[in-house]
């Protein structure tokens, strides 16, 4: 069946399919995994104090990757109708480990994506700016690979490692966290500032130029009551992305996740 050039389903129902694109089944993963972070959040504090993973998170942790990669897949169905050709297995395209922009393109335009790139531009711009070739997209190659063994060889392994973190300390309580959970990094660019608001209506302010990040001690130029704690603690870390508690990563999944449907969705739906 040949559903190059033309809508592969216009038939309006209880999954309201557009151009092959069911934005239902998209928007029930994200519900369910909304619910499933509560699970995973309640057996990762399990987990920690008992020193030792539960079944519970670990098979919640596959549960999550695959309803994830069930939404990206979901999206890749419905960029079909822009294609030239139909791929033998339809997925949404992630660059493999070392591979670079002009290969990546290559590839989606000849095999994983048929004239994609250069019918929309627009849309292989989206694809191009989540791959791990462009900086901050660290979390997408091990998210491909995780689900991947999750499916086919066994639940991820964790090990418990020591973290550490910045904490901004405000006259009424914490800030913000930076480091091993929070943000990773701040950067305040030029005369840039971060506000915090106090509940009284007070206001505190750092001023850039600064950097915060974990290593971070002191403050260049902030506000008097504003100082800066370095806490440790123990957490688990998923041994493919030791970089962040294995909670984190879960989190950051989803969030990145729902930043891709949210971008991709409109183009596919116009």
């Amino acid at each position: 069946m040949n559903y190059v050039g033309k809508p592969r389903c216009n038939i309006q129902s209880a999954g309201e399919m557009v151009n092959g694109f069911d934005q239902a089944s998209v928007d029930a993963l994200l519900e369910q995994a909304a619910e499933g972070l509560k699970v995973l959040e309640r057996e990762y504090g399990e987990s920690v104090l008992g020193i030792r993973p539960t079944p519970a998170f670990r098979v919640a942790t596959l549960n999550h990757l695959v309803q994830h990669r069930a939404i990206l897949d979901y999206l890749a169905h419905g960029l079909l109708v822009f294609c030239t050709g139909v791929p033998n297995k339809v997925y949404f395209p992630i660059a493999k480990p070392g591979m670079g922009a002009s290969k990546f393109r290559d590839r989606v335009e000849k095999r994983w994506l048929p004239g994609l790139p250069s019918a929309r531009p627009d849309i292989f711009e989206v694809l191009e700016s989540v791959q791990q070739y462009r900086p901050g997209n660290e979390w997408i190659t091990a998210f491909a690979n995780m689900t991947n063994s999750n499916k086919h060889v066994r639940l991820s392994l964790m090990s418990i490692a020591g973290c550490d973190a910045t904490v901004i300390g405000l006259p009424w309580g914490f800030g913000m966290q930076i480091g091993d959970r929070g943000f990773r990094k701040i950067n305040l660019e030029g005369t840039a500032k971060l506000a915090f608001i106090g509940p009284q209506g007070e206001q505190l302010e750092i001023r850039g130029p600064e950097t915060i990040d974990r290593n971070t001690v002191s403050l260049l130029n902030a506000d008097p009551g504003i100082s800066i704690l370095n806490m440790k603690w123990q957490e688990f870390k998923f041994d493919e992305y030791p970089f962040q508690p294995a909670i984190e990563f879960l989190h950051e999944v989803n969030d990145e996740v729902k930043r891709i449907v949210d971008r991709l969705a409109p183009l596919l739906a116009g």
